[in-house]
């Protein structure tokens, strides 16, 4: 016991000086007095053995609660555009994530539509680029491009293979180093990021292409606004879920996370309001405390939060669905190395963590956190603690 405890404070030391010198990279991260944790894991293990809670920061909350002063919001405005004309005047260079599904698909359309020349389109692909376990780069993001040539720069295809996501777990403390908030347990086919992770492990050489671009800004689209219902008013949130394994890319722009975008988050939270009011099963015995979130929902239902229709919304899978293929193709090739690399770490995550085996981690990963929500209705935003100071009350 004496050993784990000298760890983890030998991981918070560690996890605080990266985030204080890597500001570039850490929009969000937890905190707890003058410790910052930029890994789920490590916050949780920091509040178990002290009993103290880990705040989830976003650096631009301030910004945020500025641009809501006015409390003004028009549903018929398109405040995408205008971030994007915003983002365009003020980048020299601007890379876009394409993922295949409608959030960025729906930033490259709104581009597209309105004349804003992106720098360059990245996407990131399991194994090879034209492997079947990748359909949603391939039959949505492929199609794009030669469509769109001339009002884009250059793509590029970011692969993780085997080798690299065996160096990937290499370290057996590495699920508590890497700076991402998944839920457990964690997916041994770990896709490997354009982000401050791989650069510490040298995945992709010591200065990668898309390293300290001049005046670069990296978009990353996976905003779907998040509701709750509470004493009878609507929040949408930033839940640490939202990072997912992507918590440390430079100069990341979170699309609708943003100050200067946060209103359109908020359109198209009302406009999921509506839908929920006018379709939900139990609308008219909402509880004191509900959560809505959209999973996989298909175009008809993105149209909802104003997201554009991909063109095939049949390529959309559960990430189950995705992560079941690539462990088949690791025990396939028989990567022993990855194998025990991967399970080096989940032994570590059990020797802290015992007590969530027996429930398979539901409590543990319902016990997330939120940097702000934001009321709707009254543009009025909270922490955690402003919000809900001795946790959720008559629920």
């Amino acid at each position: 016991m004496q050993e784990l405890q000298k760890k983890l404070w030998q991981l918070i030391e560690e996890s605080t000086e990266l985030v204080n010198s890597n500001p570039d990279c850490y929009n969000f991260y937890w905190r707890s007095s003058d410790y910052k944790f930029n890994n789920i894991n490590l916050a949780n293990w920091y509040e178990k053995e002290t009993g103290h809670f880990c705040e989830y920061h976003h650096v631009k909350i301030d910004d945020i609660r500025l641009a809501l002063k006015d409390k003004s919001l028009d549903m018929d405005h398109n405040y995408n555009l205008d971030f994007l004309k915003h983002v365009r005047k003020k980048y020299d260079h601007i890379t876009l994530f394409m993922s295949g599904g409608w959030d960025s698909h729906t930033v490259f359309m709104e581009a597209m539509d309105g004349d804003i020349f992106l720098d360059q389109l990245i996407s990131w692909v399991w194994l090879d680029p034209s492997y079947d376990n990748n359909q949603e780069v391939i039959n949505n993001v492929y199609p794009l491009l030669d469509l769109y040539k001339n009002k884009y720069g250059k793509f590029s295809n970011l692969v993780t293979d085997l080798s690299t996501n065996t160096k990937y777990w290499e370290d057996e403390w590495w699920i508590f180093k890497s700076s991402n908030s998944h839920p457990q347990p964690t997916h041994m086919a770990h896709m490997n990021r354009t982000s401050l992770d791989s650069v510490r492990l040298g995945l992709y050489g010591e200065n990668p292409p898309w390293w300290n671009v001049s005046n670069n800004c990296n978009v990353k689209a996976d905003d779907k606004p998040q509701l709750f219902l509470y004493n009878n008013s609507w929040y949408v949130m930033s839940l640490d879920t939202h990072n997912g394994t992507d918590g440390s890319i430079q100069d990341c722009l979170h699309f609708w996370f943003e100050p200067e975008n946060i209103k359109s988050l908020i359109k198209d939270a009302r406009t999921y309001r509506e839908y929920i009011l006018n379709n939900h099963e139990q609308r008219n015995e909402f509880r004191n405390l509900e959560f809505f979130k959209l999973v996989i929902p298909g175009n008809e239902m993105n149209q909802y939060i104003n997201r554009r229709p991909i063109i095939d919304s049949n390529a959309q899978h559960t990430k189950l669905e995705k992560h079941f293929p690539r462990w088949q193709v690791i025990w396939d090739h028989k990567n022993i190395t990855l194998m025990n690399n991967f399970f080096r770490n989940i032994n570590n995550f059990l020797k802290v963590f015992p007590e969530h085996v027996e429930d398979k981690f539901k409590w543990y990963n319902n016990h997330r956190r939120y940097a702000w929500c934001i009321d709707i209705d009254t543009l009025n935003i909270y922490t955690q603690s402003e919000l809900i100071p001795n946790g959720w009350e008559n629920v």
